[in-house]
């Protein structure tokens, strides 16, 4: 990644998305590095219950004046974690302040459905436990419960921000480039869905429905 980043200086105002275990941050904390600009990384400041008390839209308006200088990479954009009830839970003042301040947007994807899920449990520290010939029945079983709850979640969100929410930047405005981060390569959108079709919403339902199957018989 590092050898591809020293050949895509793309501004010094970058806003970095992506869901988990694509390399997002990873990106963004090479990219800063490499060109000496601010990280503003979102979960250390954004405060995710705050924001759906005190009206969404006016925080986040709030958060972007203060905390985004003239230079930066944000690790992320703000956003409403009541996707329940929000078809686009990027706000509105996220996309104007990036057409405004003309940010660039890169969309980090893993497109190596393996790879990703690899991520993900290594970032849960999933495999040391089910290696170790010490750990108990109890705590195995504990353990390939939790990796379930974990692949079920990320499974979902990894479907809902490529197929839904990435729409929201897909505008005229918005100056975005993909990025693929087991190829190392800058995609079009339309090789990005043709990498990522394991992914389609109708294929991550049946696979959450069959770990559910599972979590159910170890339960």
């Amino acid at each position: 990644m590092i050898d591809m980043i020293r050949n895509y200086y793309v501004g010094g105002r970058v806003f970095v998305i992506g869901t988990y275990g694509v390399g997002k941050t990873t990106f963004s904390k090479m990219y800063s590095e490499m060109y000496n600009l601010p990280l503003v990384v979102l979960d250390n400041k954004w405060n995710y219950t705050k924001v759906l008390k005190v009206g969404g839209k006016e925080y986040a308006r709030q958060f972007l004046a203060n905390n985004y200088s003239e230079l930066f990479v944000g690790d992320n954009v703000p956003y409403s974690t009541d996707a329940v009830h929000l078809e686009t839970p990027i706000f509105n003042e996220t996309i104007s302040f990036i057409k405004k301040k003309k940010v660039k947007v890169v969309c980090v994807v893993c497109s190596n459905h393996m790879i990703w899920h690899d991520r993900i449990l290594d970032s849960g520290k999933i495999f040391p436990i089910l290696a170790s010939s010490e750990s108990s029945r109890a705590l195995v079983k504990e353990t390939i419960i939790k990796m379930n709850r974990m692949m079920k979640m990320s499974l979902k969100h990894f479907s809902d921000f490529y197929y839904k929410y990435l729409k929201q930047f897909m505008i005229d405005g918005v100056d975005i480039d993909i990025f693929d981060s087991f190829t190392n390569t800058i995609i079009t959108k339309e090789e990005m869905y043709k990498r990522i079709d394991w992914a389609r919403p109708d294929l991550i339902y049946s696979m959450v429905m069959r770990l559910e199957e599972f979590e159910n018989y170890y339960l």
